[in-house]
């Protein structure tokens, strides 16, 4: 084409999105969402509708994120997503739309997403943990602790992630799931298990953190779970960190501040 992406039309934008390679689609979808017209939604919704599972993905794509922070369209957009999760086969799609209820936070979409826990593709499963991010509702909760228990290591992850750090309930079957997921084989898993833990002050968390915050493989994020927990256990793990090019010597202090509360050490 002729023109400069600056003068696409909506039309070329959706054609470029559905049949051009990977970085040319991606570049117009990005500029669709920047787009947030009647006309883009409605050609969105079409895609929506469509027999071809690509193009039903595309129209997901475009409606989940229509506007960026400020999205158009709210009422007509999640009326279109969780209509769309009754009959859909395809796991592309169903992913895409298990994001979408976290992009949009559309509550009538718990439902529908929950029900696809023990879907048979692990992406599917994975999108259902993302798409429950941030949600503290006890549905959410309990979909999100049997996941945080799944077969597929990428999903356990992320249930976990949204366990630990993303919501501030507090409950024992919620611990137990953290607890559980101490001794998983993803290194990523058990470091955010530790790190919802220390977030609750759960002393069930200082060993593994200890085992965290060795110079060879500390981040700054287990530096502040060390702050959370603020226990003096931790002291020497956290001395032994001054001077560390990986460690953030604000957050550091930080730590080793808290750790040193009623204790001599």
């Amino acid at each position: 084409m002729d023109s400069t992406p600056n003068e696409l039309s909506t039309d070329q934008l959706f054609e470029i999105a559905l049949f051009e390679s990977d970085q040319s689609s991606n570049s117009a979808l990005s500029r669709l969402l920047r787009r947030p017209t009647r006309e883009v939604f409605d050609k969105a919704h079409a895609l929506c509708l469509s027999r071809i599972p690509s193009s039903r993905l595309l129209g997901v794509l475009v409606l989940s994120q229509l506007g960026g922070e400020e999205y158009a369209f709210e009422d007509e957009t999640g009326k279109v997503l969780v209509q769309m999760f009754e009959g859909e086969e395809d796991s592309d799609v169903l992913a895409a739309l298990c994001c979408s209820i976290f992009h949009r936070k559309i509550e009538s979409g718990l439902i529908p997403l929950s029900q696809l826990k023990n879907h048979s593709d692990s992406n599917v499963r994975h999108s259902v943990a993302v798409g429950l991010m941030g949600n503290d509702s006890e549905v959410a909760i309990e979909v999100l602790i049997e996941l945080s228990n799944d077969d597929s290591a990428d999903v356990r992850n992320w249930a976990t992630f949204a366990l630990g750090r993303q919501t501030d309930i507090d409950t024992e079957p919620l611990r137990m799931a953290l607890c559980q997921r101490l001794a998983d084989s993803n290194l990523t898993t058990r470091r955010e298990a530790t790190h919802g833990l220390a977030q609750r002050n759960d002393e069930r968390a200082v060993v593994p953190l200890m085992d965290f915050l060795k110079v060879d493989q500390v981040t700054n994020d287990d530096i502040k779970a060390a702050a959370n927990l603020g226990k003096p256990e931790l002291l020497p793990a956290l001395y032994a960190l001054e001077g560390c090019d990986y460690a953030d010597p604000v957050a550091l202090s930080i730590a080793i501040k808290a750790c040193s509360i009623n204790t001599n050490i």
